[in-house]
């Protein structure tokens, strides 16, 4: 599904790239590099994989695939991604579990994980 979304951004095009856990190491390497190096690439989509510890500065659109995170992983992706920019998420109910994101209010849940009153 990775593949295909980004297949279909480039073929609009609309420069991206993609990772997700089944590619080799030396095939996420060459994608992440291709990224930085290509500063007209401002989309990256991904599985899980995108939410743990890449830091590209020129980052503006994440696409989490197949992934319903946490609110702290949520923020965590989200934090990646500078200027006018947004992390969008498509899932199923295959991908819910007890500490997913409730797709429904993401607010009241960020208030919750900062220790805020409601907004």
């Amino acid at each position: 599904m990775v593949e295909i979304i980004n297949q279909n951004l480039v073929n609009n095009n609309i420069s991206s790239c993609y990772v997700h856990g089944k590619l080799t190491s030396e095939e996420k390497t060459n994608s992440f590099n291709s990224f930085k190096k290509d500063k007209g690439k401002k989309v990256l989509v991904g599985t899980k994989l995108v939410s743990e510890g890449i830091n590209i500065p020129e980052l503006n659109y994440v696409i989490l695939v197949n992934y319903l995170p946490q609110i702290h992983e949520y923020i965590q992706t989200a934090g990646r991604i500078r200027g006018e920019s947004a992390c969008i998420t498509l899932w199923n109910e295959a991908c819910r579990d007890e500490f997913s994101i409730n797709s429904k209010c993401i607010v009241s849940q960020m208030s919750s994980f900062y220790g805020l009153a409601n907004i």
